[in-house]
């Protein structure tokens, strides 16, 4: 059977008192009943006496223990009832605690141990308050932070992230003033979102914003700043926006120092974690959709560009790049002979015979690994997508430089055709006609000889002599074009010889027709690697052509120089600039065609120029024209040629 604390207190008190009573009351009937046998013993007393008295003594005894009991009973009731009573009031405490009571007290109005023990309770039951009060406020934070977390998460603007966790910041500390700043791409802080409340802000307090954030942006800590006047309590917080030890900025709040105390410091600290994320992921989410967007334009574009090309236009078309510009200018060239030079939207990186740091670059694609190195790359490419229209105009670039190639020897092909053609019906034609062409002349100059008195007979002669004798020219020229002449030898020698030589031959003919021949040599000019007779005719030809093209007089410039090259392919350039009629572009595309003429009837063949690109093609040179109606024209010629020093080198 269960029994309660009272009970088994009042049983113990019962024990503890009645036990050594019980105890002295049977010493005591010993003791008696040793003093009755003595007197039997003695015939003081008789044995029925004896027996009488121990009975008496017995009755009395058992009479005095139940006295003794009942006491003993009410004195353990009243113990026992002082004792139970503030254990019971130390149960009922501890109970309602345990139950979740934690505004519950234990009271005492004892000083003894049950008092500190009621204590001890009472201060669990404060500890457990407070932790519970921590607890929820703790989950109280987490949520609102879960919330916040939510909410900004929802917006992609950047103007809502920051007003969301200004907001935020403001509701939590209960302050009307705040502001948010991010660093610009010149890495300096400016204020991008303030919020005042519908209040106007002093000069202190943007002050203070400022100074506040600059502090935190700088050190990555929390800085608190107080401010105003002697009598004013104005503090402001800021904490750095932080993701992923990047700052980018800083929130700040106003208000009273009592406002940030150090949970609500903790706080803010997390509120400005979960905004710079947000402002992050606002970031490149705007990054993302820019790229997006510009890829797509790309690639429309450049699938326009392609389907133009496949149209219509060829492979002149090019990706239209904003990023271009002008190399000359960035690096403060002055390479006037640069192809590049002053030249808009030319790439300098597509072509070859650029003069960046002073140096001749080679042809595109062995010098597209420098390029790529340097600012006017980096520049016009600043990204993946430029990149992709540059690299869709390096593709056209080549594609058309392939295709012009591919013209030019189809035209080659087709010329060499045409020409052998020619040459073949020229041959024979020369030969039918030189022989009665030269017994023509025979009996012209006979009959000259002879002594005729008519005058008109003998103008007549002279006319049959003269078309003769151009007629057998005409036919030397023929056989010129039709067969190339024995002893081709080509050897280094110095260009300007043979074109000052030319030139001697027809100066007294450049005089007759007003016009002045002027030369203009580089300094330095390598040795030409050509047979001197077949230059000279090419020379000799371009000259009276030049001559023929200024009927009112004018100015033939012959130059040379040396363009750029590499040590094993060394090139000279003869130009021949006069300021003649000129050509249209009709023309100037058969100039080189034989039997085309510009001159009038009876002044040529049309062979010279043929002849001329021949001879020039069979020292692997090459010869063009530039030209316009009413500008003159220029010959270039481009020939091979060593410098003296290899020469010398070769002949040891």
């Amino acid at each position: 059977m269960k029994r309660s604390i009272f009970q088994k207190t009042v049983l113990i008190f019962m024990v503890v008192a009645l036990v050594p009573a019980a105890i002295i009351s049977l010493r005591n009937i010993n003791v008696f009943a040793d003093h009755l046998d003595a007197m039997v013993n003695d015939n003081t007393l008789s044995q029925t006496q004896a027996d009488g008295q121990l009975r008496e003594l017995r009755t009395q005894q058992l009479i005095y223990g139940g006295y003794g009991a009942a006491i003993a009973l009410i004195l353990g009731y009243f113990f026992a009832a002082s004792l139970v009573k503030p254990i019971r009031t130390l149960q009922v405490g501890a109970r309602k605690i345990g139950d979740g009571d934690l505004e519950s007290r234990v009271e005492t109005n004892t000083e003894d141990e049950l008092a500190e023990l009621a204590e001890t309770i009472n201060q669990m039951a404060d500890s457990l308050q407070a932790r519970e009060s921590e607890l929820r406020q703790h989950s109280q934070d987490l949520s609102l932070l879960y919330q916040f977390a939510h909410d900004i998460s929802e917006s992609n603007r950047l103007d809502e992230l920051l007003s969301k966790a200004l907001n935020k910041a403001l509701e939590i500390t209960g302050s009307r003033h705040g502001c948010i700043f991010l660093i610009d791409k010149n890495g300096e802080l400016q204020p991008v979102f303030c919020n005042y409340n519908g209040e106007r802000a002093d000069g202190n307090d943007t002050k203070a914003f400022t100074d506040a954030a600059t502090s935190a942006s700088a050190s990555g800590e929390p800085a608190i700043i107080r401010y105003g006047g002697r009598d004013e309590d104005k503090t402001v917080a800021c904490i750095a926006l932080t993701y992923e030890q990047t700052i980018q900025g800083a929130i700040c709040i106003a208000g009273a120092a009592a406002d940030f105390p150090e949970d609500t410091m903790k706080l803010l600290m997390a509120i400005s974690s979960e905004a710079a994320v947000a402002i992050e992921n606002s970031r490149l989410l705007g990054q993302l959709e820019k790229q997006n967007s510009e890829l797509s334009r790309a690639t429309e574009e450049l699938a326009s560009l392609i389907r133009r090309a496949e149209e219509k236009e060829g492979f002149g078309i090019r990706y239209q790049n904003a990023n271009l510009i002008k190399c000359w200018e960035v690096k403060n060239c002055r390479q006037k002979q640069c192809p590049s030079y002053e030249s808009d939207n030319l790439r300098c990186w597509q072509i070859a015979g650029t003069h960046c740091g002073g140096d001749t670059q080679g042809v595109f694609a062995r010098k597209l690994c420098q390029c790529e190195k340097c600012e006017v790359f980096q520049s016009a490419c600043p990204d993946k997508i430029t990149a992709l229209g540059e690299t869709f105009n390096n593709m056209m670039a080549a594609l058309e430089q392939e295709v012009t190639d591919r013209e030019d020897l189809q035209q080659q092909l087709f010329n060499s055709t045409k020409l052998a053609a020619i040459g073949e019906l020229a041959a024979e034609v020369a030969h039918e006609i030189n022989n009665p062409m030269t017994g023509i002349l025979t009996n012209a100059i006979m009959i000259k000889t002879m002594d005729f008195d008519d005058k008109e007979i003998l103008d007549k002669i002279g006319v049959i002599e003269s078309e003769a004798f151009r007629t057998r020219e005409i036919v030397h020229n023929l056989l010129d074009f039709a067969h190339e002449e024995s002893g081709f030898r080509p050897e280094p020698i110095d260009i300007r010889d043979i074109l000052e030589h030319t030139i001697t031959l027809v100066d007294y003919q450049a005089s007759l027709a007003s016009v002045t021949i002027e030369t203009d040599y580089a300094g330095q000019l390598p040795q030409a690697v050509v047979d001197a007779n077949h230059i000279k005719q090419v020379f000799l030809n371009i000259i009276i052509n030049a001559i023929h093209a200024m009927p009112s007089g004018g100015k033939l410039t012959v130059g040379v120089n040396s363009p750029a090259s590499d040590a094993t392919n060394q090139m000279l350039r003869v130009s021949f600039s006069d300021t003649g009629t000129g050509m249209d572009e009709e023309k100037k595309a058969r100039i080189f065609d034989p039997f085309f003429t510009t001159k009038q009837a009876g002044k040529g063949t049309g062979l010279g120029l043929a002849v001329a690109q021949r001879i020039v093609a069979e020292h692997g040179g090459e010869i063009t024209v530039e030209s316009e109606p009413g500008k003159g024209a220029t010959f270039t010629i481009t020939l091979p040629a060593r410098s003296a020093a290899s020469h010398e080198q070769d002949a040891a």
